[in-house]
C-alpha cells in the first residue's frame, strides 16, 4: 500500500456537520426578518443555495454574487425586500460559531493527528472557516487550513490544489492523500491535480462519475488502514 505523509482533509461534512451549523444560522436568520422556520422554508433556501454553490464550481457567479443573490431570491420569493448583504452578514455570524463536529471527528483527528500531519481544505468562506475551527474541539490537532476565498480559486480547480501543494513544499504528491465527501470538488479536484483520494461515503451514494476514487470509506475509522494506523481502543486493543 502506498505511504502517506500528509492528509488534505474537507472540513464540512467530512469532518464538521456543516448541514447542523447551517440550518442553526438559517433558523436565526428567518426569525430576525420575520419568519418562522418550516422544513418547506429551508428547502426553498436550499435549492437557491445549492445551485449558486454549483456554480460557483463551474465559475459562473463570484463569491460575493453568492453570498449576496441567495438571500435577495429567497426573501423575493417569500414578497419580502432586504439587503442582501445585511442578511448574509447576519447569517455568516451564526454560522461561525456552528462548530459542530460529525460523530467519531474528535477522535479521528486526534489518532491521526499524532503520525500525520492533518491540513483542511475547503471551499467555504474564511470569517466561518476560521472561527469554526479555532473554537473547535479538533483544532489543537490541525497543521493549518487552506481556504479557497484566501487562495483565489475553488476546489476542483487544479490551482487551488497546487497552491496548497506550493505552501506545504510538497515534492511528491503521490505521498499526499485527499479526504473529502464531495465528488464534485474533493475528489475530482485531486484527481486534476493527480493526488490519491478517498472518497467518505456513509450513505452509501452511487458514484456517477467522471470522479475517479482510490478509496471509498462509510466511516472515519476505515480511513485508518488507508494511510497505515492501526485501530486500537484506549486499552491497545485493535478493533
Amino acid at each position: 500500500m502506498a505511504e502517506f505523509d500528509i492528509i488534505l482533509a474537507d472540513m464540512d461534512d467530512t469532518l464538521f456537520d456543516y448541514k447542523t451549523a447551517a440550518y442553526h444560522a438559517f433558523r436565526e436568520t428567518l426569525s430576525r426578518y420575520g419568519f418562522t422556520y418550516s422544513r418547506e422554508l429551508e428547502e426553498r433556501y436550499q435549492t437557491i443555495n445549492q445551485g449558486l454553490w454549483q456554480r460557483l464550481e463551474l465559475g459562473e457567479v463570484t463569491r460575493e454574487q453568492l453570498q449576496s443573490e441567495r438571500f435577495l431570491k429567497f426573501f423575493a420569493s417569500l414578497g419580502k425586500a432586504v439587503d442582501p448583504v445585511k442578511v448574509n452578514e447576519f447569517y455568516m455570524s451564526i454560522l461561525a460559531e456552528g462548530n459542530y463536529l460529525l460523530p467519531g471527528a474528535e477522535e479521528f483527528c486526534k489518532k491521526v493527528s499524532a503520525q500525520r500531519p492533518i491540513y483542511f481544505i475547503t471551499n467555504g468562506f474564511s470569517v466561518s472557516q476560521h472561527r469554526r475551527l479555532e473554537t473547535s474541539a479538533v483544532s489543537p490537532y490541525i497543521c493549518g487550513i487552506f481556504v479557497s476565498e484566501e487562495l483565489g480559486f475553488q476546489k476542483p480547480r487544479r490551482e487551488f490544489f497546487e497552491a496548497v501543494l506550493g505552501a506545504l513544499k510538497v515534492t511528491d504528491r503521490k505521498r499526499c492523500i485527499v479526504l473529502g465527501d464531495s465528488l464534485s470538488s474533493d475528489i475530482l479536484g485531486a484527481n486534476n491535480a493527480e493526488i490519491p483520494c478517498c472518497w467518505f461515503n456513509p450513505q452509501h451514494k452511487n458514484n456517477p462519475g467522471p470522479a475517479v476514487c482510490d478509496f471509498e470509506i462509510s466511516s472515519l475509522q476505515e480511513f485508518y488502514p488507508v494511510i497505515g494506523i492501526e485501530n486500537t481502543t484506549g486499552d491497545g486493543q485493535k478493533k
